[in-house]
């Protein structure tokens, strides 16, 4: 059985058959797999009106144990992205954490 990545190894072995394309089977795979999963979480989240990075701070801080708090600081760090990626993903939270106090009065404001 092949796949469009067979397909693609084959038409470079065919173009160039001194390159090695064997890695690139691999990394070819790994990519259209990487895009399925990130589609199947994509449309887990959603019924939460989360993205990605929402739920990567949420997780990240309920990993962190009690009192589930962490510096933005911490956070960026513990995520792996930039200070301006962190400092998005925590105004969109506060943006739901807001709305949400105004549907469920027991929802306060945020301490990150």
């Amino acid at each position: 059985m092949t796949d469009h990545v067979d397909f693609v190894t084959e038409q470079w072995a065919s173009a160039m058959p001194e390159l090695d394309a064997s890695s690139m089977a691999i990394f070819g795979r790994m990519l259209r797999i990487m895009k399925h999963l990130a589609k199947i979480r994509a449309e887990a989240l959603a019924p939460f009106h989360f993205r990605d990075g929402e739920f990567d701070v949420l997780a990240t801080l309920r990993r962190a144990g009690a009192p589930y708090r962490l510096t933005p600081t911490q956070l960026y760090k513990s995520l792996l992205v930039t200070s301006g990626a962190m400092t998005n993903r925590l105004n969109r939270l506060a943006t739901w954490v807001r709305l949400s106090a105004l549907l469920i009065p027991t929802i306060s404001a945020a301490c990150w």
